[in-house]
């Protein structure tokens, strides 16, 4: 309507008038509205749009200094006309993906925690608090550090004793003969070892707690590890087709080693192998080695090879394997730890896991954030029933393996939390809130909290009868400084949580022989609250 009312002026003027058009734009320029002069105050909230516009990759900002960089510009072109004294609440998505910081130990690390490697969850977290104590709950440190080797403990049975032929006091007698030598223990906690775990891989470790006599009995430890020595073969055969049909494995043509089948003792596959080298090298010489290499099937087709020695009539099974003594050499090693309000490693979801969560393969799907969803709320399910009874707010890390299409896994840390009744995962991202005022150049960030005292605000300073402060010149309260204590004490009272350096513009009742309104803007510095000057 006012355009239509404008260009009636604008034909009114032109045809009975003589005035110039500079006099009619004059006229137009003291008539029109003045658009120069708003002092605006909105409250939005940024669309997937706006988050383009901003050149963002995801909807939200990484960080908070990420918002308070790229919003000014945004507030500027979106509210050209803005005078100075303007504001603007932004409500925006922020990034609530934990950091993971990597960090490997320095010789001065280690010094300062009085070790020379981290062996116990102890050091660890003592190192934690103390080098990442400004982290926030949900934070990782993948962290990289010198430790003891793993290494698995065992004791000796009495079977174990018997199988060695020390049956009848079970230990070693050590005040003297060959046992007194701790190499001759090792040799035959090695065939017990050999015999009791006979896939254990090269290189482990095992820590072996026995018994000893030298006057009185009493328990000590060895310390060894599984190494292989080379034996010198003098031929190296692979199992034929015919071969395992020789001995009724023709049908599939390998050793079916599974959990209660036959061939899972290796004393069966020994002798079949026997009947198959006798029936191919009949005329092989005693003392003559061969590597035999076999298929064996696990769930899976695998192939394994064992070595033989001729021994009169029989092949003999010859190990290269042994346990050594070892000294232990501290090794580097790669862990992460989670602030879950105290540090700890994430619960790692294992095979079992994957198939109580229905998955049929050790990982999800995760190709897109819709799979990642639904698998995250199948583990909120598997915590749920795990740990029902947790408080409210409390923070688990879950480590979970997530298939993301042509042959890629991804491993992933996801951090749930326990409302007091189910398990959900944290956000990708949390809405929050920055408010922006505008100088007459630049929309600056300021964290300003607009608060207008309540009936319950007069009564908690004890001004309740009147609800208003009383600034007659006569009266305490007139001074500023005694208003803004008792809105200290307010603002303290209803907002425990606010940090350092907020800022409120608290609106009060005042009576200065009559009644009116004023505003005071404050700002929390330590433990109160002071008047803030601009």
């Amino acid at each position: 309507m006012k355009k239509i009312i404008y260009i009636l002026m604008v034909s009114v003027l032109a045809f009975t008038a003589c005035t110039p058009l500079d006099d009619v734009y004059t006229e137009l320029d003291k008539k029109a509205p003045n658009t120069t002069d708003v002092i605006g105050q909105e409250n939005i909230t940024l669309s997937e749009k706006d988050y383009k516009e901003l050149e963002l990759k995801n909807v939200y900002f990484e960080s908070e200094d990420q918002a308070k960089s790229l919003l000014p510009d945004f507030l500027k072109k979106k509210y050209d006309f803005w005078t100075k004294g303007s504001s603007v609440v932004v409500n925006y998505n922020l990034n609530n993906l934990p950091s993971n910081t990597s960090y490997t130990l320095t010789d001065a690390d280690y010094t300062a925690l009085g070790v020379s490697s981290l062996n116990s969850e102890e050091d660890i977290v003592n190192f934690l608090e103390t080098k990442f104590k400004n982290t926030k709950k949900g934070d990782a440190v993948t962290l990289t550090y010198l430790s003891d080797p793993e290494m698995t403990k065992y004791t000796l049975t009495d079977a174990d004793y018997e199988f060695i032929g020390q049956g009848k006091f079970k230990n070693f007698y050590i005040k003297k003969g060959p046992y007194k030598k701790e190499e001759e223990r090792v040799k035959k906690i090695s065939d017990i070892l050999l015999k009791n775990f006979p896939t254990t891989e090269i290189g482990a470790i095992y820590k072996v707690y026995y018994n000893v006599y030298d006057g009185e009995k009493k328990e000590v430890f060895s310390l060894i590890k599984l190494e292989e020595e080379s034996i010198q073969v003098d031929k190296s055969y692979l199992l034929k087709d015919e071969d395992y049909t020789l001995v009724g494995n023709g049908k599939y043509k390998n050793f079916d080693v599974r959990d209660g089948k036959p061939e899972a003792k290796e004393s069966v596959i020994i002798d079949k192998i026997n009947q198959i080298l006798k029936n191919n090298f009949a005329d092989a010489t005693d003392g003559t080695t061969y590597e035999v290499k076999y298929k064996v099937y696990t769930g899976k087709p695998e192939m394994r090879k064992m070595i033989l020695k001729l021994q009169g009539e029989n092949w003999e099974k010859l190990s290269a394997l042994s346990y050594k003594l070892y000294t232990v050499e501290p090794v580097l090693k790669t862990s992460t730890f989670i602030n879950t309000g105290k540090w700890e490693m994430p619960y790692v979801l294992t095979k079992d896991d994957y198939n109580t969560l229905g998955q049929k393969y050790p990982n999800f799907s995760g190709k897109n954030k819709k799979e990642k969803e639904a698998a995250y709320k199948l583990i909120g399910r598997f915590l749920t029933n795990k740990h029902p009874y947790e408080s409210a707010g409390t923070y688990k890390a879950v480590q979970a393996k997530f298939y993301l299409g042509g042959g890629k896994t991804e491993t992933s840390n996801v951090n749930f939390i326990f409302d007091g009744s189910v398990w959900s995962a944290m956000p990708e991202s949390v809405e929050t809130t920055l408010q922006f005022g505008f100088d007459g150049k630049t929309w600056v960030p300021d964290n300003t909290i607009k608060y207008t005292l309540t009936t319950a605000d007069y009564e908690l300073i004890g001004n309740g009868k009147y609800k208003n402060f009383d600034i007659r010149p006569d009266k305490e309260e007139a001074k500023i400084e005694v208003r803004v204590e008792k809105i200290s004490k307010i603002l303290l009272n209803n907002f425990p949580d606010a940090e350092e350096g907020q800022k409120y513009l608290v609106t009060y009742n005042y009576y200065d022989g009559s009644k009116g309104t004023a505003s005071v803007k404050v700002i929390k510095e330590g433990d109160k609250y002071v008047l803030f000057e601009e």
